[in-house]
C-alpha cells in the first residue's frame, strides 16, 4: 500500500494504517532524530510526538507539495532540532 493511501486511512482513524506507517518509517526516523540529538531516548520521544501528530493531522497531507516520506521526515527533523534548541537553552 502506498504512503498516501496509508495517510488517507489514518485520516479516517485506521490505527492499523498508523502502525503500518510506523513500521515503514520508524527506523529511518529514529536514525535521523538520533543523529541530530545524539541521544536515543530523546529521539524516541521525538518519534512519539511526530506519530501522534501524524494521527491528528494526516488529513492535512497534500501530495502536490511533496512525498509522504519527506512530509513525515521533515516533522522528525524539525522536532529534533526544536528539542535540541530547548536542551541547549537550558544548559
Amino acid at each position: 500500500m502506498s504512503d498516501q493511501a496509508l495517510l488517507e486511512r489514518i485520516a479516517g482513524r485506521d490505527a492499523n494504517a498508523l502502525a503500518d506507517l510506523y513500521d515503514r518509517y520508524a527506523p529511518v526516523a529514529l536514525a535521523l532524530a538520533g543523529r541530530i540529538l545524539g541521544d536515543r531516548s530523546e529521539a524516541e520521544d521525538v518519534l512519539q510526538i511526530v506519530f501522534t501528530r501524524v494521527w491528528q493531522e494526516a488529513g492535512r497531507y497534500d501530495p502536490s507539495k511533496g512525498s509522504a516520506a519527506s512530509w513525515l521526515l521533515s516533522w522528525v527533523r524539525n522536532g529534533a532540532i526544536d528539542r535540541l534548541r530547548r536542551r541547549d537553552a537550558l544548559e
